[in-house]
């Protein structure tokens, strides 16, 4: 707890979650835009691939209900086939240097009619929660500080000249 506490009021840690904080809006941001722009020129269509209002890529991979026939190895020829065509599509993104900055995820449907992958490609984010509330309580806090100076320094300066009205 204390090494939290130190840690926390440490003003090189507090200035690194900053940076991190900041790094995190601008590739964001940088994402967002990236993603508009390959959507607006067709590139993901070409690929079978949309977006949604947050720019999250999505695509869906139908599978062959043959696929279920393999036995014990079902999760590691669907896998496959996921890891597959997420490599397919990768060149978009390797394109505008986007590779590093990005992470997929997959979502498995299977019912009566449907079989297939649900597979989305979204901004991966570097900074924490615990990262983003102590940039802003440290902001916060200064911000304070300096309003709260600015407070005592107008304070005293009008105590002063009520002072120097008395006396003269």
């Amino acid at each position: 707890m204390i090494s939290y506490i130190l840690d926390f009021l440490n003003p090189v840690s507090f200035w690194k979650n900053v940076v991190q904080c900041y790094r995190d809006v601008s590739n964001y941001q940088f994402y967002r835009k990236s993603i508009s722009k390959l959507n607006t020129d067709g590139l993901l269509k070409e690929k079978g691939m949309r977006t949604d209002l947050l720019r999250r890529v999505y695509f869906v991979i139908n599978l062959l209900p043959e696929t279920l026939l393999a036995g014990s190895d079902v999760d590691l020829l669907e896998r496959s086939r996921v890891t597959e065509a997420i490599a397919e599509r990768n060149q978009v993104f390797m394109k505008d240097g986007l590779l590093e900055i990005i992470e997929a995820d997959y979502r498995r449907i299977k019912t009566a009619e449907y079989y297939a992958y649900l597979v989305w490609i979204k901004y991966r984010w570097n900074s924490t929660i615990s990262t983003w509330i102590k940039s802003i309580l440290w902001i916060s806090l200064l911000a304070l500080a300096v309003v709260n100076y600015q407070i005592a320094v107008d304070a005293a300066k009008s105590s002063w000249e009520w002072y120097n009205q008395i006396n003269n």
